[in-house]
């Protein structure tokens, strides 16, 4: 009996040594595996992270509110998940062309309202005022109405997230409709 004993203990010995030969590769494997799947799933939580936080501005046309049309609100809107401070909107007139087929081409830039801070779903207003444009004044504040006209509304901002200072710049352009009312469209490529 005892060497019966003896026999099924070293038979298990055997067993267990056979057992832990073979599953050690197969837990070295696994455990490498883990580690790539845990340093992907970082990375990846990382990038989305620095996606969903980073400021995101949206401009757009507003309602025409008086006849000048240079003096249809621009909307500034924070869509994004933080607030961001000393908001500047621009706005440049790029070509102007009225009823008449005169045409002004200015670079000449005028400064919307400056926001300290714009939270989150916030918004703020930039209207391209004709006085504003200096020269070639006198074609800009005529009584004429405009037929076409191209601007460009670019807005200058501060975060607390990288990268801190950002701008960004988008392009409309208007057209008079059937109805004679100036209609502003985007004509930048995103």
């Amino acid at each position: 009996m005892a060497k019966a004993k003896k026999e099924r203990l070293r038979l298990r010995r055997e067993l267990q040594a056979l057992t832990e030969h073979q599953s050690r590769p197969t837990r070295r494997y696994l455990r490498a595996f883990w580690v790539a799947v845990g340093a992907v799933a970082t990375a990846l939580s990382l990038y989305l992270a620095f996606y969903a936080l980073r400021p995101k501005i949206s401009i757009s046309p507003g309602p025409q509110i008086s006849a000048n049309d240079f003096e249809s609100p621009f909307i500034v809107r924070n869509d994004g998940l933080v607030p961001i401070y000393d908001v500047t909107p621009r706005c440049t007139i790029l070509y102007a062309e009225d009823t008449r087929g005169n045409r002004f081409t200015s670079a000449r830039t005028s400064m919307g309202v400056s926001a300290q801070r714009l939270g989150v779903g916030r918004d703020t207003t930039i209207s391209c005022v004709r006085n504003a444009i200096g020269q070639g004044a006198p074609f800009i504040q005529s009584a004429t109405p405009i037929a076409r006209a191209e601007i460009a509304i670019t807005v200058s901002f501060w975060a607390y997230f990288w990268p801190p200072h950002q701008e960004e710049s988008q392009e409309f352009g208007a057209r008079r409709d059937p109805g004679d009312k100036l209609v502003w469209y985007s004509t930048s490529r995103h």
